[in-house]
């Protein structure tokens, strides 16, 4: 009789299926045979490797009330609106009145009351929407927050398996709740340094994932050697983190070149600088749309991705004159199945990030894999986890700083060599920084095995007294 597949689950509160390296690691535990299970904010896709349940979703929860809330708010702006005009109606039939008769005199007194009272009303409507406003947020940061995750947190517990993974300090703590409960060995498997963003961190959040760290957890995966040293060091993780770099599948297939030049008009004499990625604040993209200032007139440069948080607005004067160039263009996302017949025709990738945060200097980007995917070397800035990766395999150049100046003194070094003189060295990184390389040490610390390699330089961690993971 076959013996039972062994189960894990995965506690992720956001939408696990933007997140690609989570939808890896669930499909490579389902190949390796296990039984998978996550708990996210949202559904796998029919056919998906794995069970799915979206107990964790905050749309689902708010989705009514804040409907409810939006409707009223919209009736009570709409009868501002009409309290207004009234009021301004009211106003321009007292400025035609004459103050120097009795009875107009009493009709002005008159009109001044109705317009005061007008007043009254329209500043009590607005008061109102105020506090549906706030009401709504309180509830979203009690209410519902509680709900959800108190509903994540019953899935998890009633969840049959052997083994717990999460990600995101704020689901990770749950779940390490519940698996301690059950008995289940729990894996941290963070992709962040939280309290390392842009964003203002929680300081419970943080003490919480201190503790995990420190008492409970029973393997912790990073992405390289500059994160799991902060991990250990400064947050006292009792285990030495195994490293997981963000490396994708190799994708040996021929591409289809010439989508993004057909898409936006970009003729074949000119060269293609991309940036593919979300478009935000945080990235020094400000920066990189300026460098095009600084370019040859045969150079375009692409920024292809979802604008989040009104960046364009927010640098509205910044990029004008980059812009008004006609060689910066603005690309909205493409669906990831198709992105690397975008990404190919490139003839330089450029890997961003602003250096005022820890998370980001220690970043570990998948777009590397894109670009080296397609054979596009790569403009980088010169942090320690990008920079000897790009300059020590030859896959590109790196900048230090952010000026538009130096951004566009690199690329021109990139351009200056034909795309054939970085072939080879791309070549050989796509068969070496890939998924593959790195789903031995996922598996490991799931199955509590050893790991492949040490996860920071030797002698780093030696000197703590901290045990090896599974040694």
């Amino acid at each position: 009789m076959d013996a039972p597949a062994r189960r894990v689950i995965w506690a992720y509160d956001r939408e696990h299926t933007l997140h690609p390296f989570i939808v890896l690691g669930l499909k490579t535990l389902a190949e390796a045979g296990w039984s998978v299970t996550v708990v996210s904010a949202d559904k796998a896709a029919e056919g998906a490797p794995y069970r799915s349940f979206d107990d964790f979703s905050f749309k689902r929860r708010l989705e009514r009330y804040m409907h409810a809330a939006f409707e009223v708010r919209g009736k009570l702006e709409k009868d501002a609106i009409q309290v207004k005009r009234a009021r301004e109606r009211l106003e321009r039939r007292l400025a035609e009145t004459e103050p120097g008769r009795v009875v107009r005199g009493f009709k002005r007194l008159r009109f001044q009351a109705k317009a005061r009272a007008l007043f009254a009303g329209h500043e009590s409507i607005q008061g109102w929407r105020a506090v549906i406003k706030w009401a709504a947020n309180v509830r979203r940061l009690t209410i519902d927050t509680w709900n959800c995750y108190l509903r994540g947190f019953w899935r998890l517990l009633n969840l049959q398996g052997e083994v717990m993974i999460a990600s995101r300090p704020e689901a990770a703590a749950w779940a390490c709740i519940a698996a301690k409960l059950r008995g289940m060995r729990f894996v941290y498997f963070t992709f962040e340094l939280y309290g390392e963003q842009i964003t203002r961190p929680n300081p419970l959040v943080a003490w919480l994932e201190r503790m995990m760290l420190r008492h409970c957890v029973d393997a912790v995966l990073t992405q390289n050697d500059c994160r799991a040293e902060v991990l250990v060091k400064e947050r006292g993780s009792r285990v030495t983190p195994a490293i997981v770099h963000n490396y994708k599948p190799i994708r040996p297939e021929t591409r289809q070149r010439g989508r993004l030049r057909a898409r936006h008009g970009i003729p074949a004499r000119r060269k293609i600088v991309l940036y593919e990625g979300v478009i935000v604040d945080g990235r020094w993209l400000e920066y990189v749309a300026q460098s095009v200032l600084h370019l040859p007139e045969n150079v375009v440069l692409v920024m292809m991705g979802q604008e989040k948080l009104k960046w364009r607005q927010t640098h509205a004067e910044e990029i004008k004159d980059a812009l008004a160039t006609g060689r910066l263009i603005l690309a909205p996302p493409v669906p990831h199945d198709e992105l690397l017949d975008y990404v190919a025709d490139a003839d330089v990738g450029v890997i961003i990030y602003d250096d005022s945060v820890r998370n980001n200097v220690f970043c570990e980007p998948g777009k590397l894999s894109d670009y080296i995917s397609v054979g596009v070397p790569v403009v980088a800035p010169n942090f320690p986890t990008i920079g000897p990766v790009v300059q020590q395999r030859g896959l590109g150049l790196c900048f230090d700083g952010h000026s538009p100046e130096a951004i566009a003194a690199t690329i021109k070094a990139v351009l200056g060599k034909p795309k054939s003189r970085w072939a080879a060295a791309l070549r050989r990184a796509c068969s070496e920084l890939t998924w593959e390389t790195q789903a031995p040490n996922l598996l490991a610390a799931v199955d509590g095995g050893r790991l492949s390699r040490s996860p920071v330089p030797d002698g780093a961690i030696a000197d703590l007294g901290v045990p090896a993971a599974n040694p």
